[in-house]
C-alpha cells in the first residue's frame, strides 16, 4: 500500500513538474523577439532596433513617424502590462479587471473625466502630432498583431485579452501625473476639516511658511492666508476613496545645473532625479531614437511617444515639481427651488449631468451619476461626501491643453530660445525645466497655467455662488519665473520655493523644506572643479540636513532610564548619514514620529493620521518657539511641556524597536526595515508569485536626503518601508552628450520572467551608471514594412 502511495505521489510530483514545465516554456514566449527581421505592417521604410546588455533598445529609422512605431513597439513588447494598466486607471475601468476592490478608483477618474478630457485634447491636436500618435499607436498594435507567443501572465491570470491601442490611450499618461503632481486640495479639506477643531492661527501654525533664509530657484508669494475657516464636507470620502492625506511621500525632484566656468571639462553638468512612487516596472524606459530631425536619448514613459526626460544632439534638459498651487475647492449652493441647479454670480445654472457605467468585475455594473459646475466636477457625490456641494478647479481640466506639442517640440530644441518656444504651451502641471547646451548656456523655466485668483490663495474651500474667489486668469507666460546663465554660474531646484518676495504673482505655498536644495548647493560649492563623479556623488549623497537642523533641539532632554541613555549618546555623536549599516538612522526617525503623535494627536483627534508625517518644519517650530503644542489637552491636572513629550516619544520608539529587532541597539540596522520595496500592482499578496514578483532591497537616504529614501510614517506595518524616490538618476555632460549617464531603478522589463526584471536593482541603489549603447549592442531586431499584397 505505501509503495502504491508513493508512487501515486512521485507520478503527480512528476506530472505537475511536466505542466509547470511546459507553462513557464510557453509563457517564455511572451519575451521579446529581439533579434532577426520581422515584416509588420504601417512601417514606412526599414527600422533597426539594436539593443545592449541592459535592454535599452537604440532605434534607428529613416523618418520620425517610423521611430514612434518602432518605439510603441519596444514598449509592447517589454511593458504591455504596464500600458494596459495605465490606461485602465485613467479611463476608470479598473475594476472591470480587479473587482469591486478597484471601484474607488474608477469612480474617482469617471468624476475627473480623464477619458473625456483626453479625447477632447486629441481633437484639438495639430496634424504633425496626430500623425506621431497615430505612427506610435500603429507600432503598438503591429506588436499586437504579429506576436505569435504568449502574452505577459498577467493577462492570462486574469483571462483578459489586450485591447487595439489608440492614440488617446497615450494623452491619458499627461493627465494621470498632471493630477499625481498637483494634489494641494487635499490639504484644502483637511485645513476645512480642522476649523472643527481649532482656531485660524493655530492651523496655519501646521503648515509653516518657507524660511526667509531659504534657497530660491530663480528668485513673492505675499503674506499667509489667514482669514477664519469654516469647515467643510468631511474627509469621510477621500477616506473612502483612498485619496486622503495619510502621511504618504509628496512628489519630489531634484535637478541641478552647472556652467562650465565651474566644471572640469569647460562644459554645463546637468544632473536630474525625479522623485515618484515606487512600483515594479518603474514608470521609466530608457531609449535612444535617431531619425532625420529627430535625435534624442533618455527616459520615455510606456504608453508615450515623446522622451520626457533627456537630452537630443544640442541640449539637456531635467525636470521636477513646482508644487504650485493649480487646484481649488469651491463650496457651491444649491438652487432651494430647483435641485438640478446651483448658484452663480449672474443667476441660478444647471448642473452638467453624465452617467457613468462601471463594469465590475464579480458583480453588478454600477451606475455613477456625474455633476459639473462652472468651476469643474462634483467630487463630494463620491462616497461619505456628506450633503454639501463640493467642486474641484484644477488646470489640468482647462480646454485647449498643449502639453503634448510642448514635449514634441522640446525633443527638437536646438537652443535656449527654442526650448522657451516649446515650453509655452507646456500647460499642465507647473513644472520646473532646468536646461544645458552645447554652446555653455544654463537655464531654468518654470511653464504651466497657474491660476490668477479675484482673491484669497486657495488655502481651503471657497464660496463658488458668490464669484468673490474666482480664477479670473492665469499667469502670463513671459512673467513666468525663468533664468539664463545666472552670475552664480549654477541653479538648483529640489521642490524649494523658486521665487522671492518681490515676485508680482502668486504661485503656491506648498513649498518642500529647503533641506535638500540647501545640501546641494553645499556640495557644489564645496569642490571646484565639478565633475561628472561630482554630479554621481550628489545623487547618491544621505546625509541629512533636517536630521542635523532638528536633533540638537531634540537632544535637550534628560534621560530617565538606561536604555534612553544608550540611545542619546549615540545619536549625539551621529552626522546625520542616513546609512542602511548603521543603527542612528532608526532610533532619529522613530523617535520623530513619535514625537509627532506625541506633539498634536490630542489636538487633532481622528484627522491625526489624515496629518501624520514626520512634519520637521513643524515640530522645529514647536520645539523653537510654539511649546503650547506639547501640552496634553486630554490631561487637565498636569501641564505637559516638551521636555516630557520628548522622552514619551523616545522610550516609545525605543520600547517598538526592541520588540521588533532585540535589546541590543548596536545590533540595529536602518537598513534591516528601510528596504526600497517595489510591489507589482496585481501579483503583489498572491502566494508564490507576489514573492516572485515583488523586489526589494536595503537602502541608504531617507525623507529629506538628496538619495531619497521616503518612507510612509503612517503605515503601522511599515513606517520605515522606503517606498517613494528616485526611479530615474541621469547626468548629462554638455562636453559629450553620448557620454550622459542614466540608472533607472528596476529594470527595462516589466514581465517578471525576462533577465531585465530586475537586473538593475543592485546598481541602481549602489549609485552606478550607464551611458546607453556603451554596454554592447548584443541584439539586432530588424523591422521591415510587410508586403501589403
Amino acid at each position: 500500500m505505501l509503495r502504491v502511495m508513493l508512487r501515486v505521489i512521485v507520478a503527480v510530483v512528476v506530472v505537475s513538474a511536466v505542466g509547470l514545465g511546459g507553462g513557464l516554456l510557453w509563457l517564455s514566449t511572451s519575451l521579446p523577439d529581439s533579434e532577426g527581421t520581422l515584416a509588420v505592417a504601417g512601417l514606412e521604410s526599414t527600422v533597426r532596433i539594436r539593443r545592449d546588455a541592459r535592454g535599452v533598445p537604440h532605434i534607428q529609422a529613416a523618418g520620425a513617424g517610423d521611430a514612434y512605431f518602432a518605439l510603441g513597439f519596444v514598449h509592447a513588447q517589454d511593458r504591455l502590462w504596464q500600458m494596459e494598466t495605465m490606461r485602465r486607471l485613467g479611463t476608470g475601468r479598473l475594476a472591470e479587471v480587479a473587482g469591486p476592490k478597484a471601484l474607488a478608483s474608477d469612480r474617482f477618474m469617471r468624476t475627473l473625466g480623464f477619458h473625456r478630457l483626453a479625447e477632447r485634447q486629441y481633437e484639438d491636436l495639430e496634424p504633425v502630432l496626430r500623425r506621431a500618435l497615430e505612427s506610435y499607436s500603429a507600432g503598438v498594435n503591429a506588436w499586437l498583431d504579429g506576436h505569435r507567443g504568449a502574452l505577459p501572465p498577467e493577462f492570462y491570470l486574469l483571462r483578459l485579452a489586450p485591447e487595439p491601442w489608440h492614440p488617446v490611450d497615450s494623452l491619458l499618461w499627461g493627465k494621470i501625473m498632471a493630477f499625481t503632481l498637483s494634489g494641494n486640495w487635499r490639504d484644502e479639506l483637511l485645513r476645512a476639516a480642522l476649523a472643527d477643531r481649532l482656531d485660524a492661527a493655530r492651523i496655519e501654525e501646521l503648515w509653516p511658511p518657507f524660511p526667509g533664509d531659504g534657497p530660491l530657484t530663480a528668485g513673492d508669494s505675499g503674506a499667509a492666508d489667514t482669514a477664519a475657516y469654516t469647515s467643510g464636507p468631511a474627509l469621510d470620502f477621500l477616506a473612502a476613496s483612498g485619496l486622503a492625506p495619510t502621511g504618504r511621500p509628496r512628489g519630489a525632484s531634484n535637478a541641478w545645473v552647472v556652467a562650465g566656468r565651474r566644471t572640469a571639462s569647460g562644459k554645463p553638468l546637468l544632473a536630474n532625479d525625479p522623485h515618484l512612487g515606487f512600483k515594479v516596472p518603474i514608470i521609466w524606459y530608457l531609449a535612444v531614437i535617431e531619425a532625420p530631425g529627430l535625435e534624442v536619448a533618455g527616459a520615455t514613459v510606456p504608453g508615450f511617444p515623446f522622451t520626457v526626460l533627456g537630452h537630443n544632439r544640442r541640449i539637456a534638459w531635467g525636470m521636477t515639481s513646482t508644487q504650485s498651487d493649480l487646484q481649488d475647492l469651491y463650496r457651491e449652493r444649491v438652487d432651494p427651488r430647483d435641485e438640478s441647479r446651483y448658484l452663480t454670480p449672474d443667476g441660478p445654472r444647471r448642473f452638467q449631468t453624465r452617467e457613468e457605467t462601471i463594469v465590475v468585475r464579480g458583480a453588478e455594473d454600477e451606475v455613477l451619476t456625474v455633476r459639473e459646475t462652472r468651476h469643474g466636477p462634483v467630487i463630494s457625490d463620491l462616497p461619505g461626501g456628506g450633503d454639501g456641494v463640493l467642486a474641484l478647479a484644477a488646470t489640468f481640466s482647462l480646454p485647449d491643453d498643449r502639453t503634448p506639442g510642448a514635449l514634441y517640440r522640446l525633443n527638437r530644441a536646438r537652443d535656449w530660445d527654442s526650448f522657451v518656444a516649446a515650453l509655452e504651451d507646456f500647460h499642465a502641471p507647473q513644472m520646473n525645466f532646468l536646461y544645458a547646451d552645447v554652446a555653455g548656456n544654463i537655464g531654468f523655466l518654470a511653464p504651466g497655467r497657474v491660476p490668477v485668483r479675484k482673491r484669497g490663495r486657495g488655502r481651503r474651500p471657497r464660496p463658488g455662488w458668490n464669484g468673490d474667489f474666482d480664477w479670473v486668469g492665469e499667469i502670463p507666460f513671459a512673467a513666468l519665473p525663468r533664468s539664463l546663465n545666472p552670475p552664480a554660474g549654477r541653479i538648483v531646484s529640489a521642490n524649494n520655493r523658486i521665487v522671492g518676495d518681490d515676485y508680482p504673482y502668486f504661485i503656491g505655498d506648498d513649498w518642500a523644506p529647503g533641506y535638500r536644495a540647501r545640501r546641494i548647493l553645499d556640495l557644489l560649492d564645496g569642490e571646484t572643479p565639478l565633475t561628472v563623479a561630482s554630479m554621481a556623488a550628489g545623487q547618491s549623497d544621505h546625509r541629512s540636513e533636517m536630521a542635523r537642523d532638528l536633533l540638537p533641539m531634540m537632544l535637550d532632554v534628560e534621560p530617565v532610564t538606561d536604555r534612553q541613555r544608550r540611545a542619546l549618546a549615540l545619536v549625539a555623536r551621529w552626522d546625520g548619514t542616513m546609512s542602511r549599516r548603521r543603527p542612528e538612522p532608526l532610533i532619529f526617525t522613530a523617535w520623530l514620529g513619535e514625537l509627532n503623535r506625541a506633539v498634536y494627536a490630542d489636538e487633532l483627534g481622528d484627522l491625526f493620521e489624515s496629518y501624520r508625517s514626520l512634519r520637521p518644519r513643524f515640530i522645529a517650530s514647536v520645539l523653537e518657539r510654539r511649546r503650547r503644542w506639547c501640552d496634553d489637552i486630554a490631561t487637565t491636572t498636569v501641564r505637559e511641556d516638551c521636555a516630557d513629550r520628548l522622552r514619551l516619544s523616545l522610550e516609545r520608539a525605543l520600547e517598538r524597536l526592541s520588540k521588533r529587532l532585540g535589546e541590543d541597539m548596536a545590533k540595529w540596522r536602518w537598513g534591516d526595515v528601510h528596504q526600497a520595496r517595489f510591489r507589482h500592482p496585481m501579483l503583489s499578496g498572491v502566494p508564490l508569485l507576489g514573492g516572485f514578483a515583488d523586489l526589494a532591497i536595503a537602502t541608504d537616504g531617507g525623507d529629506y536626503t538628496l538619495s531619497r529614501g521616503a518612507t510612509r510614517s503612517g503605515d503601522r506595518e511599515r513606517p520605515f518601508e522606503h517606498v517613494h524616490g528616485a526611479g530615474l538618476r541621469a547626468i548629462y555632460d554638455l562636453s559629450d552628450l553620448q557620454r550622459s549617464r542614466f540608472m533607472i531603478a528596476t529594470g527595462q522589463s516589466g514581465n517578471p520572467l525576462s533577465g531585465h526584471y530586475r537586473d538593475l536593482l543592485e546598481e541602481w541603489r549602489d549609485g552606478r551608471y550607464m551611458v546607453l549603447g556603451a554596454t554592447g549592442a548584443r541584439e539586432l531586431l530588424v523591422l521591415v514594412p510587410a508586403d501589403p499584397g
